[in-house]
């Protein structure tokens, strides 16, 4: 589940950079025939004119890439559907983002026991445990109980037992005579159960870490959406509309105008993959617990 989530998430990322990247490179062709009529009519410099060139070649670079990483991406998507790697797969038309409600203590606590991988060394404990009592039993001497029947095929009747038919009974013992050997293997018993307890401990103690740095992450990309959709971002968009009125009035410079656009650019592709990260964080959160995070709903 993790692996479709990622992938999916990566792949919403991708279409998003796609779009925000093409608007901007609209934008900057815009600007740039603008500046192109402004130089033919002498109030521009040849110099404008080439910077914003200059520019529209790198967000095409940016765009290439862009595109060529879809086939990837769509070929690891795939894989992780079971589905075969070249099969069409189309945009994702939404981010299905989930709200996830925890609390950070509550979820350490309960690690220990909804973790698969915690799961998965207790039994290995459980495992030792037994071995190690039965290295145990090794002391003890052991007791057999026998019975032999012989048909000696005299008699007449098939099915019945003859006179001269044999029918022994056996009692026998094995004393723990070889000690050491016994002592031997209860110590790697013993050992292999404190490796075994070792272990688990590590591993909650990583799996812990892991979760709280994952919480933080998480945390960290909430604080950035509400940073860019509610802050950066708009005064972004507002810094652009000035600075290409100044540049309409021949008061602004083309590198202000430029700087502007490739800021909004920059903020954008942040905004979209803060987005992503919230719910790559819920993933990743919901990997490490193995339990669910929280509700989901879609939010275009």
């Amino acid at each position: 589940a993790y692996r479709v989530k990622s992938a999916y998430y990566e792949y919403y990322y991708l279409r998003r950079s796609l779009a925000v990247t093409e608007e901007n490179l609209v934008l900057l062709r815009g600007l740039e025939e603008a500046a192109r009529t402004k130089y033919e009519s002498g109030i521009a410099t040849q110099a404008a004119v080439l910077r914003f060139q200059v520019d529209i070649g790198r967000v095409e670079d940016q765009l290439r890439s862009l595109r060529d990483l879809q086939g990837p991406l769509a070929g690891k998507l795939n894989a992780a559907m079971n589905r075969a790697v070249e099969a069409p797969l189309a945009w994702p038309e939404a981010l299905p983002e989930a709200e996830a409600e925890f609390a950070e203590e509550e979820l350490l606590e309960a690690l220990g026991s909804s973790n698969p991988d915690l799961a998965a060394l207790e039994a290995e404990i459980e495992k030792t445990r037994k071995e190690r009592e039965l290295a145990k039993k090794n002391y003890y001497p052991d007791f057999m109980l026998g019975v032999t029947y012989m048909d000696t095929r005299e008699s007449s009747m098939p099915g019945t037992m003859s006179e001269n038919d044999l029918l022994e009974g056996m009692v026998g013992i094995t004393l723990p005579i070889q000690v050491e050997k016994y002592r031997a293997a209860e110590r790697e018993a013993y050992f292999a159960y404190q490796a075994a307890v070792q272990a688990r401990a590590e591993q909650e103690k990583s799996l812990g870490a892991d979760l709280r740095v994952t919480i933080y992450e998480y945390r960290d990309a909430v604080r950035k959406i509400d940073l860019y959709r509610n802050g950066l971002l708009p005064k972004a968009e507002q810094a652009l509309q000035v600075v290409q009125q100044e540049f309409a009035t021949g008061e602004g410079q083309s590198l202000d105008l430029i700087d502007a656009v490739r800021m909004l650019l920059e903020f954008q592709l942040e905004y979209e993959r803060a987005k992503v990260d919230k719910q790559l964080k819920i993933a990743e959160i919901e990997r490490i617990t193995g339990r669910p995070a929280g509700g989901v709903k879609t939010e275009s």
